[in-house]
């Protein structure tokens, strides 16, 4: 295979020039070499955005606090961000920014993504004498081990990182999630950014198989639930608009307290929206000590005086609307088993010989990816719990106990019906399955 061609394939036009001078300084070294180094310039990055962030915030104070506390909170709130608890002003903090998580994810899958391509061009250009180095032997074994490699090269370096500045800031006690978080960001990302590149899938494993369809049904399912949550609450927000505002001058932050004080609240957004995700699913979420907020019923309780906390409701009421709101997370579900049939029914249909999916294999393809997208929504939930401090705020999100019994209910019957459904509107003849037999044409 050419250069020219590899390029074409990987999406690339050209090749990084041989000797190292490329659009990108940092691939044009050995991967693993770049692995390293990307590890500590995506950490440096992320400390840096949070350091710019708190610089500021002391600007506009007239506290006295000196600017070797700032470093301090601004690698504490960094280690928040990788989800090591951080001690602020003696206050511990164990809610976790998933807005500023989702730029230092965004930075690690860009990082390792460009690596992996630069690999993959290597390859090409030994392939035509341009260049021989340890990268034309990264990809001799299959791409998923090389995207092992290259997750391992980035995840133990940029973990290290992670436990030296949790030590040294005194959190011994934090090593343990200094590690889960490295894994988390810096492994399972990693990886999956470069089986991406690589186009690598663990679902290869069973290509044709049963797996086929059911990561696009859960996906579909659990973007959709993302769409309405992020609908509802910004509906609320309007809403309550009032309450928000009042808050808001309550605290009278002025004018650049005021632009600090809302940058800080969309570091939690993401919190939110899952939180709500939560409430569309029956289970509610607490946002506080004696707090309840779910479709049916809300026991507000005494609220910090938080702009974005305006916007829940302040009165123990239950509403027709949220049954309304229940059954868009089932119907959500269904999506995910529609998605996930019509998937499998494809890959069945490019069989030699072709077959087809009878309606109990739908239904039960159904069935799995909803309990596989309720498994995905519990799993973010947690992400997204945490507190502030031992007292009021101690338990924020997801209402656990309730969420891992509705999830699996609400998405498994409404996936199920969905790819029942689908299967009969598309294949109304067609009784129990029939894989084997020719595939029918579809109107």
């Amino acid at each position: 295979m050419s250069a020219h061609e590899t390029g074409t394939a990987t999406g690339e036009d050209d090749a990084p020039d041989p000797k190292g001078r490329g659009p990108q300084g940092l691939v044009a070294l050995p991967w693993r070499m770049a692995s390293v180094l990307a590890a500590v310039v995506v950490a440096a990055a992320g400390w840096l955005i949070v350091l710019a962030f708190c610089s500021l915030v002391w600007l506009g104070d007239d506290a006295g606090t000196s600017y070797q506390q700032v470093l301090e909170v601004s690698t504490q709130f960094w280690l928040l961000a990788n989800g090591v608890p951080a001690s602020l002003d003696g206050v511990r903090v164990s809610l976790v920014p998933l807005g500023l998580s989702a730029v230092i994810v965004v930075m690690v899958a860009s990082a390792v993504s460009a690596i992996a391509r630069k690999a993959v061009l290597s390859r090409g250009a030994t392939s035509t004498g341009v260049r021989s180095n340890e990268d034309s032997g990264a990809l001799a074994g299959s791409s998923g081990a090389f995207a092992l490699r290259l997750a391992a090269w980035f995840a133990i370096p940029y973990l290290v990182i992670l436990g030296l500045c949790t030590n040294l800031l005194g959190h011994p006690q934090s090593t343990g999630p200094a590690i889960l978080g490295g894994l988390l960001v810096g492994g399972v990302v990693s990886l999956l950014s470069a089986g991406r590149t690589l186009h690598w899938r663990a679902t290869g494993l069973s290509q044709g198989g049963w797996m086929s369809g059911v990561l696009a049904g859960v996906l579909a399912a659990a973007a959709a639930l993302v769409i309405v949550a992020a609908v509802v609450l910004g509906g609320s927000l309007l809403t309550h608009q009032r309450d928000v505002i009042g808050i808001h001058q309550q605290l009278a932050p002025g004018g650049f307290g005021g632009i600090m004080l809302a940058l800080l609240q969309v570091m939690w957004i993401p919190n939110e929206v899952l939180w709500t995700m939560s409430w569309l699913l029956g289970a509610g979420f607490t946002a506080g000590a004696g707090t309840l907020f779910s479709p049916t019923a809300s026991h507000p309780g005494q609220l910090p005086a938080i702009p974005m906390l305006g916007a829940l409701p302040t009165g123990a009421h239950s509403s027709a609307l949220g049954l309304v709101w229940f059954l868009a997370a089932a119907v959500a579900g269904a999506l995910g088993g529609a998605v996930a049939v019509r998937a499998r029914r494809d890959a069945v249909a490019r069989r030699l010989p072709p077959g087809t999916v009878g309606h109990d294999s739908a239904a039960l393809l159904g069935l799995v990816v909803g309990l596989l997208t309720a498994v995905l929504v519990c799993f973010a939930e947690l992400l997204a719990k945490g507190g502030f401090g031992e007292q009021q705020l101690a338990g924020l999100g997801a209402s656990m106990p309730h969420l891992v019994v509705l999830a699996p209910c609400v998405l498994g019957a409404g996936a199920m019906i969905g790819g029942y459904l689908t299967s009969v509107l598309s294949h109304p003849d067609m009784g129990s399955d029939d894989e084997s037999a020719p595939a029918r044409p579809e109107d």
